[in-house]
């Protein structure tokens, strides 16, 4: 299967992402634009990442999750952060 990568892009100055909105946002501006729901795809956050919340996530997905469902998550998305020791946070 073909492979979608979507790089994240935030400020330089932001090490820690949070909040539901705030990943409906990303999603909404970043990976919508980019999204090919027929190839897996990559997510990769930036090396200035070290903490993920687990409010951005749920925003970050919402919209994948209702259009392909959890299952459809499971098939076709994956998560890649640019350090190893990047957290998330619940």
């Amino acid at each position: 299967m073909e492979t979608n990568k979507i790089y994240l892009n935030f400020s330089k100055t932001i090490y820690g992402l949070a909040g539901y909105d705030y990943g409906v946002e990303v999603y909404k501006k970043q990976i919508e634009p980019q999204m090919d729901y027929c190839k897996r795809t990559e997510i990769v956050f930036p090396e200035s990442i070290e903490i993920i919340a687990s409010s951005f996530i749920q925003g970050m997905f919402a919209t994948i999750i209702e259009k392909v469902g959890y299952k459809g998550i499971k098939d076709m998305k994956h998560l890649e952060a640019a350090l190893e020791d990047v957290s998330i946070a619940g």
